[in-house]
């Protein structure tokens, strides 16, 4: 099959493994292409995906190989449950004041396919490289935990994506004498003012 090099390009019709693309999909503010898995299930992927073989299947083929490992028990104790349990407590709230700057006045989210579903997450994201490894969004720090937008990653490359995050708007300043983005100037400062306040005015 001839490889298509433009995204605008029709890919209706098209197998990528175990996927069929079935027409253009809409999810929210998601555009893709509707794919049929195999198994049956839908989902919409971004054509980069396809076409590159970074996605092969709904999920249900990563999760025939981690299942078994990791939900004998239900999952609970492991790294990779903690890291979900985690994941979610930060968009929640249930964290300190300078991680609902980060995570609850900028919106992001755990998408609903893994609100409640731990299994459906470790399908996607597989289980961790390393001790060293932690769940990160990534390509788009300014995205919620949903498929194609996270990966494990280690603390030198989590940092490298906070210091060159795609999000214009999250202004970085100088304070100090350090360079930094705004929310974390803001949390060092213990400013009385609330940070929407201080956002406006930079």
């Amino acid at each position: 099959m001839d490889r298509p090099h433009s995204n605008k390009k029709d890919l209706t019709g098209q197998r990528f493994s175990h996927l069929m693309v079935i027409g253009r999909g809409r999810e929210s503010s998601k555009y893709g292409w509707l794919c049929l898995c195999d198994c049956g299930q839908k989902r919409i992927l971004k054509p980069i995906h396809l076409i590159e073989g970074v996605v092969k299947s709904c999920g249900c083929r990563r999760a025939d190989s981690t299942r078994a490992q990791f939900t004998t028990h239900g999952g609970t104790g492991t790294k990779e449950y903690r890291a979900w349990q985690s994941m979610k407590n930060r968009c929640s709230g249930k964290y300190h004041k300078g991680n609902k700057i980060y995570y609850l006045e900028r919106g992001i989210k755990v998408c609903l396919e893994w609100e409640n579903d731990f299994e459906s997450f470790l399908a996607h994201i597989g289980p961790a490289p390393s001790s060293r490894h932690s769940v990160d969004r990534y390509p788009n720090n300014d995205g919620n935990y949903e498929p194609e937008n996270v990966r494990w990653a280690t603390r030198e490359q989590q940092m490298e994506n906070a210091r060159f995050p795609r999000r214009p708007n999250i202004p970085v300043v100088m304070f100090r004498g350090k360079e930094m983005l705004l929310p974390e100037a803001y949390r060092s400062s213990g400013s009385t003012l609330k940070y929407p306040v201080v956002r406006d005015r930079v």
